[in-house]
């Protein structure tokens, strides 16, 4: 996984000069600067509704990996019963920022979950990735993939995919969902091949297993 985030993007401006009645303009960076941002890892946002146990060590790995600088949001809740989830008690687990999940029905369908911690968290540190839950029923993904398009910041949906066949109104909304993704991380060879015959790039597939 961490060979797919390899995306990079210069920093935003930080500030706007102005000088005398002058119209303010946005910043130039420097040569300096730009060098200087040019040899650190890309900086990428996980977010997910929470992190299983049973994926720990992959959620670690990415904590740790040399090539990207990770910052991860998940609930330290578990979402499901009886799933057992990595929490702050939790010393021996990835490093987390708490993102607690609510929950809300939208003209009868759901639960939809929200998560306003994970959006802040793209606000404050402007990253170059975004890895979100490849999930439609997640309005978080909904809004930091709906970001990533305005400000040209690369997302990525991480999930199943496609499990079967689909058709209708919940494969539109689930399409628009997926269309709005920079690509796609998948848990199985079954996903992609039925994405792909649905008319999904190949090159933006990637299959990482769960």
């Amino acid at each position: 996984m961490v060979a797919v985030l390899t995306v990079r993007r210069m920093p935003q401006p930080r500030d706007s000069r102005t000088s005398g009645a002058e119209t303010a303009r946005p910043p130039v960076f420097t040569r300096k600067e730009r060098f200087l941002e040019s040899l650190q890892p890309p900086s990428v946002l996980l977010q997910n509704d929470c992190i299983a146990h049973y994926r720990r060590s992959i959620y670690s790995l990415l904590c740790t990996a040399a090539g990207v600088r990770c910052t991860i949001v998940a609930s330290w809740l578990p979402t499901v019963p009886f799933l057992k989830t990595i929490g702050a008690e939790d010393a021996d687990g990835p490093r987390h920022h708490d993102a607690p999940v609510r929950e809300f029905r939208l003209l009868g369908r759901g639960p939809v979950t929200w998560q306003p911690e994970a959006v802040r968290f793209f606000w404050k540190i402007r990253p170059q990735v975004v890895i979100a839950l490849g999930s439609p029923y997640s309005a978080t993904a909904w809004i930091l993939a709906i970001l990533g398009r305005i400000l040209r910041t690369p997302v990525l949906f991480w999930g199943h995919g496609l499990l079967e066949p689909e058709k209708g109104p919940k494969w539109w909304l689930r399409r628009l969902f997926y269309r709005l993704a920079w690509g796609h991380l998948l848990y199985g060879d079954v996903a992609k091949s039925l994405l792909v015959k649905k008319g999904f790039s190949p090159q933006r597939l990637y299959v990482v297993y769960n």
